[in-house]
């Protein structure tokens, strides 16, 4: 069975993942081809409200200022961890569902300039914008930058990433993308019923402190 007929009756964790500098790592997702690899911290679960990462992404997406802060410090460390092997980083994200452009002051406009602040990375908001209100993107040219990383907060499967991956890849040539995200939303229950068996278990407890800290 191949994986675009695995991928409509199963659970997206029955696709490439596996865990790179404790984080979750994606590739060869169906149609996701333009980017290289895409990261995340953690599962978000949807049908497990009370797990400990769960909990903290969904105070994210309500918009608290702790929380933003906490993403802001666990993503900087995530980033920071990973070898880029001396590739000249640019940091961007993308552009949330009903805007047109990453707005100035939006939650992942402000974890994206901590991110890049912190990590010493240039930030690029303006790089991808949407062509309307749907799903189709453009991009602008990127230059001095070899590997360009999106950040976002939660990969579902509504996600802008892969037609982000494509405009920049399209208008870039020879330029790496990579996700970076905050969460990957799944069923725990029906990610069981499929034979696997989902925690967060990858997650350093440091990065826990780090998040929950003032």
């Amino acid at each position: 069975m191949n994986n675009a007929a695995r991928a409509s009756r199963e659970p997206d964790v029955d696709l490439p993942v596996r865990t790179i500098g404790n984080l979750l790592a994606f590739s060869g997702l169906p149609g996701w081809d333009d980017l290289r690899w895409t990261f995340a911290i953690a599962w978000h679960f949807d049908d497990l409200a009370g797990e400990t990462w769960t909990r903290r992404l969904d105070r994210l997406k309500a918009g608290s200022p702790h929380a933003i802060g906490g993403a802001i410090r666990v993503l900087t460390l995530a980033l920071i961890g990973i070898d880029w092997r001396s590739r000249k980083l640019g940091l961007t994200a993308a552009v949330a569902y009903m805007d047109k452009f990453i707005r100035p002051g939006s939650p992942i406009s402000v974890i994206g300039e901590g991110v890049a602040a912190r990590a010493g990375l240039p930030w690029l908001p303006g790089v991808v914008r949407k062509k309307g209100f749907g799903p189709q993107y453009r991009s602008r040219r990127v230059d001095d930058i070899t590997t360009l990383i999106v950040l976002e907060d939660l990969l579902a499967s509504g996600t802008g990433l892969p037609e982000i991956g494509r405009a920049i890849r399209t208008t870039n040539e020879g330029i790496e993308v990579f996700g970076l995200a905050l969460g990957k939303s799944e069923s725990w229950g029906r990610a069981k019923q499929c034979g696997h068996s989902l925690s967060n278990g990858h997650v350093p407890s440091a990065w826990g402190r780090v998040w929950d800290s003032a």
